[in-house]
């Protein structure tokens, strides 16, 4: 199971800070360029973090929502090899993405992220016909707890579908991680139960604890 940590900064300066903060912790398996910095910066933000860490560590949270085809391919050839998009993107567009990232040799995981939860067995069943398989259960809210509640229902209709690969995201801290570590997870993405907290590589050395004991 694989740790990633989200910087959710929405301006140049706090994300250089706090992937600063985090480039040097080798216990962190992946981090992630948050939605808000992409947001706001485009595919400038990727060189914010480049300068401070391999390509190979970085991810980028894009969540595109319509023509792949004209987006994706900037950010790709910047050296990025893991990146999200919206299962709520069209079939005909997943399919660009899968074209698209096979030919950058990247990684592509499917975030479910505002997907209504009445239709998200379906979408996801879906999706792993058409040949993805890495299905991120993001629980959202401003909140914390709400974002974790969130989480925990995404995770158990994803559940139900045994060929996806799942990955957790949403309100995740060290005091509730047990909860939802009876899923076989392939990762968790951890942002505020980390980089919010005063001492960000001690929250990391308890997250790599609790996922080694799970193995």
């Amino acid at each position: 199971m694989f740790l990633q940590v989200a910087i959710d900064e929405a301006t140049r300066g706090s994300a250089i800070k706090t992937a600063s903060s985090l480039c040097n912790i080798s216990n962190i398996d992946f981090i992630e360029i948050g939605n808000p910095l992409i947001s706001n910066y485009g595919v400038s933000s990727i060189d914010f973090f480049q300068e401070l860490i391999p390509s190979k560590r970085l991810y980028a949270d894009l969540k595109i929502s319509d023509f792949p085809e004209l987006i994706l391919p900037f950010y790709l050839s910047k050296g990025i090899k893991r990146f999200s998009v919206l299962c709520s993107l069209n079939d005909s567009a997943l399919l660009n993405v899968l074209k698209i990232s096979d030919k950058f040799g990247a990684k592509v995981y499917v975030s479910t992220i505002g997907y209504p939860l009445s239709a998200l067995e379906a979408r996801i069943r879906a999706i792993l016909k058409l040949g993805f398989h890495n299905i991120i259960c993001h629980g959202s809210d401003s909140n914390l707890s709400d974002a974790f509640s969130d989480l925990q229902k995404r995770l158990y209709i994803c559940s139900q579908v045994t060929d996806s690969r799942m990955i957790a995201a949403g309100g995740i801290t060290p005091n509730n991680f047990s909860i939802i570590s009876a899923y076989y997870l392939q990762g968790i993405i951890v942002g505020r139960g980390i980089t919010r907290t005063n001492d960000p590589e001690h929250s990391v050395r308890l997250f790599k604890e609790m996922i080694s004991n799970e193995r």
